[in-house]
């Protein structure tokens, strides 16, 4: 008769050469997120540089500028909640597939016609930019690498509660350690993703940039070329993708039990197995979900920090070229100004992979929003473009981690659930970026200056920052 430590050794066996597998197809995955999320920060950031552009191609007032951000943003709206629909009844693979195809669709045909197509190719990418995006970050939180490997720590755990009486509150302290250690891996597996996208948004600013304003390459027109090359890219990158191991639809019996307020009181999420087997066995539903205050303050994060993030980096280009008295200078490196802004929003998500490592989140929210709102001020209360240029830097530095560490707190709070919750908050991720720009646009418009349309951003920014001064 085999004995339960064999059998233990045995299980545990199993499990590790079950793990290799797992975490070699997880590597594909993470690597083809990654790929993917270079282009995405091109488009998602391409009205920035573009928008001196199109207003003049176009003859745009602010307000009619302003709209571009409304429909892309909209349109991604859409692809959100398509997206919670396709990952919770079909997986991954075809938010991935239609994401990409649609992007390069609407890239394409940008600058093929009159202000209408514009809109409408605007459009179609913002669609596939609502089902990528999200699915993208949820992919990346779900499977991203883990402090360790948690069923080898299960057993030790096991073996070392049968050897010892202390083996029970030494299995707690592994596990309330591990959690820790797992959180901080979330957010900068997250954080290393959005990297991409940062390198995906510089690269946008200065190619646009080259292409209009070295006298070679806008002789030869290179501007269509580079967008006609983004879309080529996209197609490529949907045929090899294709076929990649994607985590399957999620079922009601591989959602866990979301933590409740209960539990962050005191009382332990797996008491039992069997209080543990059946809370997971069925999704949480709205109703207890909208008694947590936590679900509220994520919906504010969402809405509120997208929202100011793409009106800076949006807006920046043109205040800079109505800055001071040198017009004309001014607005020659205007679509050069959002990539000031989205290299320290690169350099700051790289670093936040090690910078995780040695502050708590809480601590670099806090540090991250305080520092934000500051360095919007001074960009919008310097009279010199130095000046401008440092408020972008200081901003883009502090917003590195900040959007990261909520999407990993929001997967880590609510497990896989997460693909259900993370419609609603990439929806209103989709809504903060279409409704605050379009306002910048609104106020603007009707006071006659940029810098009072972009109090607004700087407003979210403060109310962010005094959110996450409590505990939630």
């Amino acid at each position: 008769m085999t004995s339960p430590r064999a059998e233990l050794s045995q299980s545990s066996s199993n499990r590790s050469s079950s793990n290799r597998s797992s975490s070699s197809s997880n590597r594909k995955l993470i690597l083809a997120g990654q790929i993917a999320f270079l282009p995405t920060g091109i488009l998602q950031t391409l009205l920035g540089p573009m928008l001196p552009i199109l207003i003049a191609r176009w003859a745009l007032n602010d307000t009619q500028a302003g709209n571009l951000f409304l429909v892309q943003f909209l349109a991604s709206l859409a692809g959100v909640q398509l997206s919670g629909l396709l990952l919770t009844r079909w997986g991954f693979r075809p938010a991935f597939l239609w994401g990409l195809l649609l992007m390069a669709g609407g890239v394409s045909t940008l600058l093929l016609g009159s202000s209408a197509l514009g809109m409408a190719a605007v459009a179609a990418y913002g669609l596939g930019l609502g089902l990528l995006v999200p699915s993208d970050n949820l992919l990346i939180a779900e499977i991203g690498p883990r402090s360790g490997s948690s069923s080898d720590s299960d057993a030790a755990s096991q073996q070392s509660s049968q050897r010892s009486p202390q083996g029970s509150s030494q299995r707690s302290a592994q596990a309330s350690s591990q959690r820790s250690s797992e959180a901080s891996s979330r957010a900068s597996a997250v954080s290393l993703l959005n990297f991409f996208w940062g390198v995906g948004a510089v690269f946008c600013s200065v190619a646009v940039f080259c292409s209009v304003k070295l006298a070679w390459a806008a002789a030869h027109h290179l501007l269509p070329f580079f967008l006609g090359s983004v879309a080529l890219f996209l197609l490529l990158l949907a045929f090899a993708m294709r076929n990649l191991p994607f985590p399957a639809a999620a079922t009601s019996s591989a959602t866990p039990a979301v933590t409740s307020t209960a539990t962050r009181a005191g009382s332990s999420p797996s008491s039992s197995p069997s209080s543990s087997s059946s809370t997971s066995a069925s999704s949480p539903s709205w109703r207890n979900l909208a008694k947590s205050p936590a679900i509220w303050i994520f919906a504010a994060i969402f809405f509120l920090y997208t929202g100011a993030e793409t009106a800076v980096g949006g807006w920046i280009g043109s205040y800079v070229s109505r800055l001071g008295s040198r017009g004309a200078a001014m607005a020659s490196i205007a679509p050069l100004m959002p990539a000031f802004f989205w290299t320290a929003l690169s350099v700051g998500r790289a670093l936040g992979t090690v910078f995780l490592r040695h502050f708590s989140e809480r601590s670099v929210l806090r540090a991250g929003y305080g520092a934000g709102a500051a360095g919007i001020g001074l960009m919008l209360s310097a009279p010199t473009l130095t000046g401008v240029i440092g408020g972008a830097l200081i901003t883009g530095l502090s917003f590195a981690t900040l959007y990261p560490i909520t999407v990993a707190r929001l997967s880590q709070r609510f497990g896989v659930a997460a693909r259900k919750i993370g419609a609603v908050m990439f929806s209103l991720a989709a809504v903060g970026p279409a409704v605050i720009p379009w306002m910048v646009g609104v106020i603007s418009h009707s006071t006659g200056s940029l810098r009072a349309g972009l109090l607004l951003p700087l407003g979210a920014t403060v109310i962010l920052f005094v959110v996450h001064l409590f505990e939630w």
